[in-house]
């Protein structure tokens, strides 16, 4: 029911409801479509860069009240990721050298799909099964073939393989391998051996 002064919106996805409470503000996407002047815009864009970086901030999740820019996206707010962003380069590059890893293994199947509904790289590479979720959160995007949403490929390829030790019911068989003939012997698991 409508109550006045009280914003909400429906996620279209799950119809889920986003309260705004009441909100005296206007959207940045309306104020940039409505072809404000260049000095407002660039003093726009200046606040929009010194914001905390926030998971959506699409344009019309931001809005200019009271003077300033603000973020309204209620299922966002509380969390920023300014200090995760240093960190983004060597994060995707442990991504994608972790795929061509796994790649060299012959055991990448592709990108799962019911997920990662942005198609951001590296997030659902190698994990591509019948299971298509929806995964939908952003927090657990990924389907895997465990029938589970997960938050990387990395944690689905482990799951996999948890699964498949559990299911067989296995223990590992020890083997020694010479690395060299200078070097020490190592013991590795070579394989599994049921009971």
């Amino acid at each position: 029911p409508y109550i006045p002064g009280q914003l909400h919106l429906l996620r279209r996805e799950d119809d889920h409801r986003i309260p705004f409470g009441e909100l005296r503000a206007v959207s940045l996407i309306a104020l940039l479509r409505m072809g404000v002047h260049t000095t407002h815009r660039r003093r726009f864009y200046k606040s929009f860069v010194a914001m905390p970086l926030f998971e959506d901030m699409a344009p019309w999740n931001i809005v200019f009240v009271a003077g300033k820019l603000a973020y309204i996206d209620q299922d966002t707010q509380d969390k920023t990721f300014d200090d995760a962003v240093p960190r983004a380069y060597q994060t995707m590059s442990a991504l994608m050298n972790y795929i061509r890893t796994v790649q060299d293994f012959g055991k990448c199947r592709g990108k799962a799909r019911g997920g990662n509904q942005y198609g951001i790289p590296f997030i659902s590479d190698c994990v591509a099964s019948d299971f298509r979720g929806p995964c939908l959160s952003s927090t657990q995007p990924v389907p895997c073939g465990d029938r589970t949403c997960r938050t990387t490929f990395v944690e689905c390829l482990g799951a996999l393989i948890e699964q498949e030790v559990t299911s067989k019911h296995s223990t590992p068989r020890q083997g020694l391998v010479t690395l060299s003939n200078s070097a020490p012997a190592l013991h590795l698991s070579l394989g599994t051996q049921s009971h």
